[in-house]
């Protein structure tokens, strides 16, 4: 048997260490690109529900609006979603609008909030021209401002 002293000292465990390392890397590397990009259409989800929810609060008010008018009864200050229709629909967001009038005219200002610290709120000002029957026979948009609240 002819034994021979070997001229390597360990290179290969030092090229798989290394390749091993790279791989680790790369891997984290795409696990951090996977999760950030979950996280942002999440957040991406959560806003587009809650713009649908404010709109929601700002058409129930409205109707609100119009039916109070049609029945010559009071206008109410504030409307708020029930929470099994926003539980439904828009992931449990939280819905409450303010009805104020200022002279002919109504503004809504409606905020859809969630659980966390998301908000979006839609401020309205609407006209709505009444006969002498008091039934509405024109409805006017005057202005309407969108924007989301981050805390």
């Amino acid at each position: 048997m002819n034994c021979r002293p070997s001229n390597q000292k360990g290179y290969a465990l030092l090229v798989v260490i290394l390749a091993m390392f790279m791989v680790t890397m790369l891997g984290s590397a795409m696990f951090t690109m996977v999760y950030s990009d979950l996280k942002n259409r999440e957040n991406q989800e959560k806003r587009i529900m809650l713009s649908y929810a404010a709109q929601a609060g700002v058409e129930e008010s409205l109707f609100m609006i119009h039916r109070a008018i049609s029945d010559g009864s009071t206008v109410p200050p504030e409307i708020e979603l029930p929470l099994a229709e926003t539980e439904e629909f828009y992931n449990g967001a939280e819905v409450v609008a303010a009805i104020l009038k200022t002279g002919e005219n109504y503004e809504i200002d409606c905020v859809a909030s969630d659980e966390g610290k998301m908000s979006f709120r839609i401020i309205a000002e609407v006209s709505f021209k009444v006969n002498g029957s008091y039934e509405a026979e024109k409805f006017e948009i005057l202005s309407y401002e969108r924007s989301f609240i981050d805390d």
